[in-house]
């Protein structure tokens, strides 16, 4: 058992406000960079992020007053740092905020993705995520009703749930993202290597939110009487945010890569467009990677070339080399007003 001693206490608390700070403030470049380049965005999705910011600004608020009561106002109390300040139990709130606000979003990418595929985990995503918010305000309840932090170990149990549940939902989420980005692949070189990069972009979030969410998890299992796991607790939401966000803004560097190679693609990164032109993605990037393939046909080749689509085209075959079933098409045609994701 480690002993808590002044570092491993308010040293902790006091490193994790640094640090949360630190991102606040890539975080904030991050927002300003997404209502400049994408003004014309979805405003659900607008109204999303600038929430998510606000919420982020109030919880580094709260815990630079924690920190400040512990380490100024009740400087040299050691009876002062028992009692648990008001602001430490409202930034457990905001945290299971935007922690469940932001597994939503990704959820909702989920659900309208993956119904082209399966109703099953879809459903399943979104059964996880409701018990999750179940779990954080148990969480948040029992936080409003302890006053000392040995009070702590009495719901030690839901903090143990919490932080392990949390980085389930993260790994369940881009698993999920991932199989259904898989299952869109194609025949061409091209068109795969463009839907590997989107899936690099939710693995790199996933990892780094479930990573946090781990080594909280870790610190306060090994050192409970300590508030190091607390220091990790504080930047969180950060990573939360700024990983959401971050995938966001990434699809300005997509489409330039769009626009050198293929159109399309980086609707994929975006929170609505509709059930059509998600189809239709992978038929325009594999329509361009065929038309690129021609261009070095010889004139015999391209004849025999011609001939075979010709006659794929007769069978009922998709002429681009992907098999989408036409009841799939004619579906999307109808519901072409309808959000999607990824």
């Amino acid at each position: 058992m480690v002993a808590p001693t002044l570092d491993n206490t308010l040293g902790a608390g006091f490193l994790g406000t640094v640090a949360a700070a630190t991102l606040f403030g890539i975080t904030s470049l991050q927002v300003w960079m997404y209502f400049q380049n994408y003004p014309n965005d979805w405003r659900f999705q607008k109204f999303c992020v600038a929430n998510l910011w606000i919420l982020d600004a109030v919880h580094l608020a709260f815990i630079v007053h924690a920190v400040y009561h512990y380490i100024v106002t009740s400087f040299g109390s050691f009876a002062a740092t028992q009692f648990v300040v008001w602001s430490f139990k409202l930034q457990i709130a905001i945290n299971v905020a935007i922690v469940l606000m932001v597994q939503s979003l990704y959820g909702l990418r989920v659900w309208t993705l993956g119904r082209h595929f399966s109703r099953l985990l879809p459903s399943v995503v979104i059964v996880i995520i409701v018990v999750g918010y179940a779990i954080g305000i148990i969480l948040v309840v029992k936080t409003y009703q302890i006053s000392t932090f040995t009070a702590l170990s009495n719901m030690s149990w839901i903090v143990y749930t919490s932080f392990a549940y949390s980085t389930g939902v993260d790994v369940v989420i881009a698993t999920a993202v991932c199989l259904y980005l898989k299952g869109s692949r194609t025949t061409f070189a091209s068109t795969n290597a463009k839907i590997i990069a989107i899936m690099k972009y939710v693995l790199i979030s996933g990892f780094l939110t479930s990573a946090c969410s781990l080594a909280c998890l870790i610190t306060y299992a090994t050192m409970p009487h300590n508030l190091v796991f607390l220091g990790v607790e504080f930047i969180l939401t950060k990573l939360y945010i700024n990983s959401y966000v971050a995938m966001l803004n990434a699809r300005r560097s997509v489409r330039e890569m769009d626009s050198a190679s293929s159109p399309g693609i980086s609707n994929v990164l975006n929170l609505r467009t509709t059930q059509h032109s998600e189809l239709g993605i992978i038929r325009d990037l594999a329509m361009h990677d065929k038309a690129q393939s021609m261009i070095n046909l010889a004139p015999g080749d391209y004849q025999q070339h011609r001939k075979l689509s010709d006659r794929k085209h007769t069978d009922g075959q998709n002429t681009i080399g992907i098999a989408i079933h036409r009841s799939v098409e004619t579906r999307a045609d109808r519901e072409d007003d309808e959000s999607i994701i990824p």
